[in-house]
C-alpha cells in the first residue's frame, strides 16, 4: 500500500498534459454533446460542442505520443500487462484515437479526406475497440494463472515489451507475471471500459462495409 502522504493530488495528476485534455474532453466536449442530445438541440451550438471534442481528442492524442517519446510521467518500473505505465499510456491513447476518428466520422462536418479512408480507418478503430477489452482480460486471465512463467513467455509481458518501445525502462528488470490488489481492482474497472469500447465495433464495421 502506497501512504496518503506519497498520493499525487489531483493538481499533481492533471498537471500532465494528456490527463489534463482528457478532463478537458469531458468536461468540455463530453458533457456538452451529451445535454445536447438529451434536449434534442442539433444546431450551430451542436457543432462547436462537437468540434471542441474531436480538437481536445486530437490534442490528448498527440499529447500521449509525446509522453511516451520522452517517457513524461511514465515510472520505470515495470509492471504486468495493461497495468504497466507504458502500456497504459498507450491503451488510453489509442482508444482516444479511435474515439476521436469516430466523432469526427459521424459528425456533420467530417472532412471527404476522412471519408475516403473509410476502407481502411474502420477497421483499424474496430481493431482497437476490440483490444480495449482483450488487452485488460488477458491481463486478469494470466495473473489467475498460478504462476505466470518466464519473462516473455507471457501474452500480458510480451504486450508490456511492445508497449516499451518508445519508452524503455532504464534499468533491467523483468516483467512481473502478477497483479497487486489495487493494480487488479483497476484492471477490472478497465475491462468494463473495454465492453463500452466495443459497443463501436459495429457502428466503425458499418462505415467499412460502406452500411
Amino acid at each position: 500500500d502506497v501512504p496518503d502522504e506519497l498520493r499525487p493530488t489531483v493538481l499533481e495528476q492533471i498537471s500532465n498534459p494528456r490527463d489534463l485534455a482528457a478532463v478537458g474532453l469531458v468536461a468540455i466536449g463530453g458533457c456538452s454533446v451529451a445535454v445536447h442530445n438529451v434536449i434534442g438541440v442539433y444546431g450551430p451550438s451542436y457543432e462547436l460542442a462537437q468540434k471542441a471534442s474531436v480538437c481536445l481528442g486530437g490534442l490528448n492524442v498527440v499529447a500521449t505520443l509525446a509522453q511516451l517519446r520522452t517517457s513524461y510521467f511514465i515510472s520505470d518500473r515495470l509492471r504486468m500487462g495493461v497495468m504497466d505505465d507504458a502500456a497504459l499510456t498507450v491503451y488510453a491513447g489509442l482508444y482516444s484515437a479511435a474515439a476521436t476518428w469516430l466523432a469526427l466520422r459521424t459528425s456533420t462536418f467530417c472532412p471527404p479526406e476522412v471519408v475516403a479512408l473509410d476502407g481502411v480507418l474502420p477497421w483499424i478503430a474496430a481493431t482497437i475497440f476490440a483490444y480495449s477489452i482483450f488487452g485488460p482480460a488477458i491481463t486478469l486471465a494470466e495473473h489467475y494463472r498460478q504462476g505466470g512463467g518466464d519473462d516473455g513467455d507471457l501474452l500480458s509481458q510480451k504486450l508490456v515489451r511492445a508497449s516499451r518501445v518508445l519508452s524503455p525502462s532504464r534499468t533491467p528488470q523483468s516483467v512481473p507475471a502478477s497483479l497487486s490488489e489495487t493494480e487488479l481492482f483497476r484492471t477490472n474497472g478497465l475491462v468494463f471500459i473495454g465492453v463500452l469500447g466495443c459497443v463501436f465495433v459495429p457502428a466503425c464495421l458499418a462505415f467499412a462495409v460502406e452500411g
